[in-house]
């Protein structure tokens, strides 16, 4: 019940205790109560179990197997059916092997957090799901998302340029749409060539079967970027493709 409390964050008790029926394994909030007694642990007015030190949180943690941790995400994954983002953390710790539907659901997640406007959380959210996904050209589209998110958003230009590069070696090239609109903002924010990534933005775009989705917005973050690169290069024949 500790390494559950760790793990959900939160420390929602209604949460820990639906998870503890789903792990099935016997214990609920009762067992909480030696912890309690020994100021481990404390219910705070919200009704939220709080730890008395992070190092109590540390060590609840430490003290287990990877499988145990596992089981108790999959346990917190299935009580939090109704709130998508928490529910899709928990399923990515749980899951060791490649699985599509948790890798399509954590990208679904990716998006709502980003619309939250919670920028670094998104980009690694999508990180986790291109490290599930099976198929390359997904992975390599869930990474390229990540290094546009990351290049364009959080300021995050080491990892952005790393993921890029992880990109060419899924797919080997960089006509998708995020790839070359997270390659213009990297080339921006380096040697400032505005010629190679107004090229490379234009050429993505022009090169593919693009339509608008109001879910999945990718041509817009792309002719984004490259109002941004005519901006910055502040002539006539930038505008001319845009």
């Amino acid at each position: 019940m500790l390494l559950l409390a760790t793990l959900e964050p939160t420390g929602d008790l209604a949460v820990m205790q639906a998870a503890a029926r789903q792990a099935n394994n016997g214990y609920g909030l009762d067992d909480l109560a030696p912890a309690e007694r020994a100021q481990l642990v404390y219910v705070d007015e919200r009704r939220r179990l709080r730890f008395r030190h992070p190092l109590i949180r540390s060590a609840a943690v430490e003290g287990v197997t990877s499988t145990e941790r596992r089981v108790v995400h999959a346990a917190s994954a299935q009580a939090l059916a109704d709130q998508p983002e928490r529910q899709t953390w928990h399923l990515g710790e749980a899951t060791v092997e490649p699985n599509e539907v948790v890798a399509a659901l954590m990208e679904h997640a990716a998006r709502i957090t980003l619309r939250r406007g919670d920028a670094v959380s998104s980009m690694r959210t999508l990180m986790r799901s291109a490290e599930l996904t099976p198929h390359g050209s997904d992975r390599a589209r869930r990474l390229a998302e990540a290094a546009y998110i990351g290049a364009e958003s959080t300021g995050a230009l080491t990892s952005a340029q790393k993921l890029l590069d992880d990109v060419r070696h899924t797919a080997s090239d960089l006509t998708s749409l995020h790839a070359a609109a997270a390659a213009a903002h990297l080339i921006l924010n380096s040697d400032g060539n505005v010629d190679t990534a107004h090229r490379l933005v234009v050429h993505a775009i022009e090169n593919g079967n693009h339509a608008y989705d109001s879910g999945y917005t990718t041509l817009i973050d792309a002719l984004c970027t490259l109002a941004l690169v005519a901006f910055f290069g502040a002539r006539q024949d930038l505008w001319q493709p845009y």
